[in-house]
């Protein structure tokens, strides 16, 4: 699995380039976002952090199959700041069919799909690129209802890497 290369990047900007890639190709699903303005450019790989928002999307979309061609599709992307935590926070949900107790609870394990042509590893990647960037993934959903992935990613420095390291290190090898 690639590591990850961090540098300053603009969220929004990121995740609004994957909107327009999936607007383009499913004009039959309402596509809505929620970009908040406050959202700080910050350190992160922005094609892993695009690859999540495409597992979640394609994800969204599979969520429609089986459901009535009738039905407004919708899938929303959605951003905040949390000031006090310095966590930008990336919502993706939609009002597919959900998922039962039973599926969410293994969701994120490799080789789990509910689909016959999945291989299972989607979600999977994302937990990891998440992970990878000392973020935080959590699924809410229900049968019939729809389901929304909430993923919260730091916006200051790691404390492991280089660049966060404490300044009182010096004084500590005296």
């Amino acid at each position: 699995f690639p590591e990850i290369h961090p540098s300053p990047n603009d969220l929004n900007s990121a995740l609004g380039e994957v909107m327009m890639l999936f607007q383009q190709a499913h004009p039959q699903i309402d596509f809505r976002a929620r970009l908040e303005s406050r959202l700080p450019v910050f350190d992160f790989d922005r094609d892993q952090i695009k690859r999540v928002l495409m597992n979640l999307m394609s994800n969204a979309v599979a969520a429609f199959s089986d459901l009535p061609q009738t039905r407004l599709l919708r899938i929303e992307v959605a951003t905040h700041f949390n000031e006090q935590l310095k966590m930008a926070v990336i919502e993706v949900s939609d009002n597919g069919k959900g998922m039962s107790d039973e599926v969410k609870a293994r969701i994120f394990e490799p080789y789990f799909s509910t689909r016959a042509e999945g291989t299972g590893l989607g979600l999977a990647i994302v937990k990891r690129i998440v992970n990878d960037h000392d973020g935080f993934l959590r699924a809410h959903s229900s049968a019939g209802e729809g389901t929304s992935f909430l993923i919260e990613l730091p916006t200051s420095p790691r404390f492991g890497s280089d660049k966060a390291q404490p300044r009182f290190s010096s004084l500590m090898n005296q």
